[in-house]
């Protein structure tokens, strides 16, 4: 939405190209996190406005709870 030019081209050509774009449920307390200690500026609505793009969201399920307490646990400043 803001053109960022830290997206990379494979990100980009990823969202341009693909049939249902959509972004995760987790996704929007992410960006609450990043806005609320002011690493990320985002405008109000942000959301809505992807959902109105044709963007879908993508609900967190059990399943993928039960995948994610699989992930190994990584520390700060670790990387996997």
């Amino acid at each position: 939405m803001a053109d960022d030019p830290r997206l990379s081209g494979t990100a980009r050509e990823a969202i341009a190209g693909a049939a249902e774009p959509m972004f995760g449920a987790g996704t929007l307390f992410e960006v609450a996190i990043k806005a609320s200690l002011g690493k990320l500026e985002v405008a109000d609505g942000w959301a809505e406005e992807l959902l109105s793009e044709g963007f879908s969201l993508l609900p967190i399920t059990p399943a993928h709870a039960a995948a994610y307490r699989r992930l190994p646990y990584v520390e700060h400043g670790g990387s996997l």
